[in-house]
């Protein structure tokens, strides 16, 4: 469970007091899908179950470089959902063009990351 003192739960303890959508709070969910995190995550705020989105081109683990993550919920019979990580391949030389034709302000330092193919657990 995530306590006070852990950086990377800074945001979901604090969302515990302040409302989200329609002023619900975080504990009002069974699970928050939370995207373009950079990095992947699975930990539970009281029993609310937050999982993030890693990045295309972050690979983790065993997640190559060259693939991109989404979820699917999977309805159960009893009424509760399983979270099914899957992944796909995308074309990488894509994405780095698509990089480096944008106006993005650090594209040099996302470059790093994306053309490195290191495994970028802790980014």
């Amino acid at each position: 469970e995530l306590g006070e003192e852990s950086s990377c739960a800074k945001g979901y303890v604090s969302a515990r007091n302040n409302p989200l959508f329609d002023g619900k709070m975080v504990s009002d969910y069974d699970a928050i899908i939370q995207g373009h995190a950079h990095f992947e995550m699975t930990d539970k705020l009281d029993e609310t179950s937050i999982y993030t989105l890693r990045a295309v081109g972050m690979g983790y683990g065993n997640d190559y470089n060259d693939t991109a993550c989404y979820y699917v919920l999977k309805e159960k019979k009893d009424g509760g959902f399983d979270v099914l990580k899957r992944l796909v391949q995308y074309n990488r030389n894509n994405l780095i063009s698509d990089i480096y034709t944008s106006g993005l302000p650090d594209k040099s330092r996302i470059l790093k990351y994306v053309n490195s193919g290191k495994d970028r657990n802790g980014f």
